[in-house]
């Protein structure tokens, strides 16, 4: 690492996560408010779960 150059602190950091967390959250229930929305969220979730349980199997072989 260069001389000088310097990161956020762990302060800065953990401030960052708890607003990108309630970000987080705030989506969620938009999310959850939205039957449409609730509904393409789920199908892709199954949609992504068997991608990753057919790569699992795979690596089991």
């Amino acid at each position: 690492m260069a001389k000088g150059i310097c990161g956020p602190s762990s302060a800065d950091m953990k401030e960052w996560e708890a607003e990108d967390d309630l970000r987080t959250l705030i989506n969620a229930e938009k999310v959850k408010a939205d039957p449409a929305r609730l509904k393409a969220a789920m199908k892709k979730q199954a949609e992504m779960k068997k991608a990753i349980d057919a790569v699992g199997s795979e690596a089991k072989k």
